[in-house]
């Protein structure tokens, strides 16, 4: 019920938008509609990866979080180091 209102208050308030204004409501909507598309299917695509881990050896496994940490804490450095001179 609630989405039949919904639609009947955006259709009420697009009647009130001024013709010249018409074609740029339409950009507006259309691009929002293709944009909740686009996030599903990147939803769609990562999800492809999910339980991938498990393919992995244990040994591999624990190499390949030692190296995310060992460059997630270079990057930090980094980004410290930079902020630290604009400051």
């Amino acid at each position: 019920m609630k989405k039949l209102i919904f639609k009947n208050k955006i259709i009420e308030e697009i009647s009130l938008i001024p013709d010249e204004k018409i074609a740029e409501l339409y950009d507006l909507i259309h691009n929002f509609r293709i944009g909740l598309n686009q996030s599903e299917n990147n939803i769609n695509d990562i999800m492809q990866f999910a339980g991938c881990w498990e393919e992995m050896s244990e040994t591999d496994f624990t190499d390949f979080c030692e190296e995310i940490e060992q460059r997630r804490q270079s990057s930090s450095s980094r980004r410290f180091t930079d902020e630290a001179l604009f400051t």
